[in-house]
């Protein structure tokens, strides 16, 4: 049987507490490729708001038609930065894709045996199989959306048709209900996937999809769990960042930094709360040894 969800959680959250330094790695990476991201767009608007005065207005607070207005007027070069957004956008998706690999790795390893080396080779030995799954995963979140929008669809359908609102309120409902747990379900698979690649080294990312289908086929429950909490802890975070960027909209000119910390605030809890899942996950999945424990 394995162990249940208490102690999965538990050896899940004690992880993520005693891995502060692995947590703000991973952030500090994505922060840092966020940054290389948001450089041209950043420049862009600095120019357009000294052409056009339009920073003393934009420094009395958050003001999002200002904002639409220093997109257009980037004018031709808008292609452009489209263009850096959506390639620093894989690049970055591709970046922390790696970066998994070599965090599975060391949550597998007593804390003493843990290393900068070892994360490394783990990232490099990982990197092809941690990039399909990553692929897979857009792919997941592609057809979960094509799913929901084809209910979306069928209750307009229903509606033009006369057929009765009951109808089309339950296909609306479905939409939402069966499009969340078919993505999370799926997003379960691929992070077990990912456990069983690393832990057992040299499998093939389609034996380890094999395995980790397998298993949460049999254990749906409990991985759903598992998950469950750290999407709970993500959109907890997420709230608090938002209640901070509310706060941060009446500080006048410091209203951008503190946006921008509230965001970060956010990715940092969410780093912590994957760390948590990954280790939450590998104890239920028992591909994880757990020494350090």
């Amino acid at each position: 049987m394995g162990p249940g969800v208490t102690v999965a959680l538990k050896r899940g959250a004690e992880e993520a507490r005693r891995s502060p330094r692995l947590v703000l790695g991973l952030w500090s990476a994505g922060a840092a490729a966020g940054a290389v991201a948001a450089a041209p767009w950043t420049a862009s608007w600095a120019h357009a708001l000294r052409a056009s005065g339009a920073g003393y207005d934009l420094a009395r607070g958050f003001d999002l038609m200002l904002l639409g207005d220093l997109v257009r007027r980037a004018g031709p070069g808008i292609g452009a930065l489209r263009g850096w957004a959506l390639g620093a956008g894989l690049a970055y998706l591709l970046l922390m894709a790696i970066l998994q690999g070599g965090a599975i790795r060391l949550l597998a390893v007593p804390r003493t045996q843990r290393s900068a080396a070892l994360f490394g080779e783990a990232c490099g030995k990982h990197a092809a199989a941690m990039a399909v799954f990553a692929g897979l995963s857009l792919a997941v979140a592609a057809a979960c959306a094509s799913f929901a929008g084809a209910l979306l669809r069928a209750a307009e359908t229903v509606e033009r048709g006369g057929v009765g609102s009951t109808a089309a309120a339950a296909l609306r409902l479905a939409s939402v209900a069966g499009g969340v747990v078919l993505f999370a379900f799926l997003q379960i698979v691929l992070e077990l996937a990912r456990l069983d690649r690393v832990t057992t080294g040299d499998a093939g990312w389609l034996l380890s999809l094999s395995m980790a289908s397998r298993f949460a086929v049999r254990r749906p429950l409990r991985c759903l769990a598992i998950y469950a909490a750290a999407a709970a802890v993500s959109v907890a975070a997420l709230g608090v960042g938002l209640a901070l960027a509310r706060a941060a909209g009446a500080l006048g000119s410091g209203w951008g930094v503190g946006v921008w910390a509230a965001a970060q605030f956010f990715l940092l809890v969410r780093w912590g709360a994957r760390v948590g899942m990954w280790a939450g996950l590998g104890v239920a999945y028992g591909a994880i040894a757990w020494k350090a424990h």
